[in-house]
């Protein structure tokens, strides 16, 4: 009676996590409000229109959100065998151990379905979320690297061959600061506005409701451990409903918490690649003696500095995380 209560609290966790965290205006928001929307409009029709994950996006104008319900379907149909597998555990480990799979009396199967109902709801709502921001994060990284096949230099892309040879950005020319369709100007400026500004910009969201699944993950799994741990000690190892239910939510959210890690471990490869394009942009500055080599170098310490990536416990996401989820899940 407990894993409603447990669902329960989950559920509210993951969404005060993914609706507390509010995104305030960037102040290139506020600088000129006529510049934000022509940016989201090239961004929607030369960014978004290749990624290929696009759960929002703007509309031709750029000043309104359009929500992709294609998504909003996906998620829902995925969500429902799953939340039917992990209710449909309790009764399977009642049937297993030669019982009634929802009780033998009226009072043991009305307070069987009410369990039955209550964790298909809140399991549905959970999974539903999960694969919510695990798309989100997917459409961040599948811009970044969009945006990273469009710096070209010498007329050739310079980390990944791309077919859209009818946008590029030259880092290699002259350009105007106040262009954001060329140069290394344009591409800053586009990157800016898809990191910060973008309907996809609320990271400390997806980085807090990451953590809470983690949380939940790595205290499933511990408590196994000590579970078989203690029951090995004292000779008493016998399976219940607790155990199959158990198996069945840290196989399910162990999956989708390390889906969303990769995704996020990639993600700060993305950005470290263009830390590597702005570097690559400042030296041709100095070499060509542009102009503006000054304004690019306060560019990339801005980047250096603030940039924000997916975080784990307030750390920015590393492999060695992922890894060390992976042993807890496993000896779970």
């Amino acid at each position: 009676l407990a894993a409603p209560f447990v669902a329960w609290v989950l559920f509210a966790a993951i969404l005060s996590c993914f609706h507390s965290s509010t995104r305030s205006p960037h102040p290139m928001e506020r600088l000129d409000r006529n510049l934000i929307p022509r940016l989201a409009s090239y961004c929607a029709s030369n960014i978004d229109s290749y990624s290929p994950v696009c759960v929002y996006t703007w509309d031709v104008e750029g000043r309104s959100l359009v929500p992709n319900n294609h998504y909003m379907y996906r998620w829902a149909m995925y969500s429902f065998p799953i939340a039917a597998v992990i209710a449909m555990s309790i009764p399977f480990a009642r049937l297993a151990n030669d019982n009634y799979m929802f009780g033998r009396n009226g009072a043991e199967k009305v307070t069987a379905a009410l369990l039955f109902t209550s964790l298909f709801l809140f399991s549905f709502c959970i999974t539903f979320y999960c694969f919510k921001v695990t798309d989100i994060q997917r459409q961040v990284l599948g811009q970044l690297r969009v945006l990273s096949s469009l710096a070209f230099v010498g007329g050739a892309s310079v980390l990944r061959p791309t077919t859209l040879r009818n946008v590029k950005f030259n880092f290699d020319e002259e350009t105007d600061l106040r262009s954001y369709d060329s140069g290394f100007t344009g591409w800053c400026m586009t990157r800016t506005f898809l990191i910060y500004c973008s309907v996809c910009s609320n990271h400390r969201a997806r980085a807090a409701v990451m953590t809470m699944l983690t949380i939940f993950v790595c205290a499933i799994s511990i408590a196994g451990i000590v579970d078989v741990m203690v029951s090995q000690r004292f000779n008493n190892c016998e399976y219940q409903s607790a155990h199959a239910l158990g198996l069945a939510v840290c196989v399910v959210f162990s999956a989708m918490t390390l889906r969303l890690h990769y995704l996020s471990v990639s993600t700060v490869k993305e950005q470290n690649r263009h830390l590597y394009l702005i570097d690559l942009a400042c030296g041709l500055a100095k070499t060509l003696r542009h102009k503006h080599a000054a304004d690019f170098e306060a560019c990339r310490d801005m980047v250096r500095r603030y940039d924000t990536v997916p975080e784990l416990f307030f750390t920015p996401m590393g492999a060695w995380m992922m890894f060390a989820f992976f042993l807890v899940c496993c000896g779970g």
